[in-house]
């Protein structure tokens, strides 16, 4: 009597092509995943770095008035918007609707920063930083309001 046998070497074709489709679909997923971290990655290194500028004109402003407090708190500047380049000069900025806007003694890199004094004769500073965002989007900024004194 013929004894017959069934060989199962390998894989069929349907087993292959599955395992090809699962492996596929999570490679996808890692790709998709690891692209969305490096953005938001990315996101955050522009907005710390942001907030270092802003807290440079912080300090600036606060050096600026160690040394004439007329000159922050006095009648040069009543309204409007400003910043301090780093020897300390006030720059006027007319108008901050866009980086572009912006002096280039008020900007670093592509990063566009003022300050806006709040309110005649007070101490709230409002210090901003914008950026265009990276890949395109929206134009983004960092704002902070800090209270100086004059006898700071």
């Amino acid at each position: 009597m013929l004894s017959l046998r069934k060989h199962t070497k390998g894989d069929t074709i349907v087993e292959v092509l599955v395992a090809i489709a699962i492996i596929g679909a999570a490679l996808g997923s890692a790709y998709a995943i690891s692209g969305r971290a490096l953005k938001n990655g990315r996101a955050a290194q522009e907005r710390t770095e942001a907030l270092k500028l802003s807290e440079t004109q912080i300090e600036r402003l606060k050096q600026k008035i160690r040394l004439n407090t007329d000159s922050v708190f006095g009648p040069t500047i009543t309204d409007g918007y400003f910043c301090l380049d780093a020897s300390l000069t006030i720059q006027a900025i007319t108008s901050v609707a866009t980086i572009d806007s912006i002096p280039a003694a008020c900007k670093s890199g592509f990063y566009g920063m003022y300050i806006n004094k709040l309110v005649d004769g007070g101490n709230d500073f409002e210090f901003v930083t914008m950026w265009p965002q990276y890949g395109g989007g929206p134009q983004q900024s960092v704002r902070l309001v800090y209270r100086i004194y004059r006898n700071q």
